[in-house]
């Protein structure tokens, strides 16, 4: 199957954080289907200054950023709705 898996949209952001600076991206990987109480590490790939996640409009405690792209937010409770990563600049934008 030649369906885009979570590697080709790494690169792409990747790519935009060396190369094309004027167009940020940000990457969930994996997906947000689980059985009720699980909890586990839910990773961020993103080329911006900070990100944000949130489960359902609620803000998680501020991740750690393992290295330039990579973003790891602990112990995420799985709950049914929407997760969501917003990446801001140095500015807040």
């Amino acid at each position: 199957m030649r369906i885009p898996k979570d590697a080709y949209f790494a690169h792409q952001v990747m790519w935009d954080g060396w190369v094309d600076t004027e167009h940020p991206r940000i990457h969930i990987v994996g997906h947000w289907n689980y059985e009720p109480g699980t909890v586990k590490p839910v990773y961020v790939i993103s080329s911006a200054d900070r990100v944000k996640l949130f489960l359902n409009g609620k803000l998680l405690e501020m991740g750690i950023r393992d290295s330039h792209f990579l973003y790891t937010y602990k112990d995420v409770r799985f709950e049914a709705g929407t997760l969501l990563a917003v990446g801001y600049d140095e500015k807040g934008n």
